[in-house]
């Protein structure tokens, strides 16, 4: 593990660190070596938000860091909302309002009271499966006019 950390430290203090390309090379690299929260990092230093939003959406499943990447790159947000929409069941309902609010669709998705989900988790990380639909159309009065 001190290895590892020390060849970040050499990486960083590397003279071609602040070129965009360089950093993005390591980036690629460190994806061949399952390392993705380095590689994510790395792209973000090289402002190659999309492929850092992409590691983080795809590799590690974590959504709302997705959320807090993209931020203020709201193209690259709607766009990997979207695509995670169509890769997930039906299921959650509240999953599925809060990957449309910020995909960027103000259509009123459609959702069932009774609706119940399967007991498969759907990320391991940050978002859970959600029972029931209790409170839904309230929230999706506030959000979509």
């Amino acid at each position: 593990r001190e290895s590892q950390q020390g060849g970040l430290a050499v990486l960083l203090q590397h003279e071609k660190v602040g070129e965009p390309e360089f950093l993005r090379k390591n980036a690629f690299r460190l994806l061949q070596l399952h390392r993705y929260h380095l590689a994510a990092a790395l792209f973000l230093l090289s402002d190659a938000v999309e492929e850092a939003a992409l590691v983080l959406a795809n590799h590690l499943q974590d959504l709302q860091l997705v959320l807090l990447v993209t931020r203020r790159h709201p193209d690259v947000c709607h766009g990997i909302m979207k695509k995670c929409l169509e890769d997930i069941p039906a299921g959650d309902p509240w999953l599925r309002l809060l990957l449309t609010y910020h995909g960027g669709d103000t259509v009123r998705p459609s959702f069932s009271e009774n609706e119940t989900s399967a007991q498969q988790e759907l990320f391991d990380r940050s978002l859970r499966l959600c029972q029931d639909a209790s409170g839904l159309a309230e929230v999706v009065d506030k959000l979509l006019p």
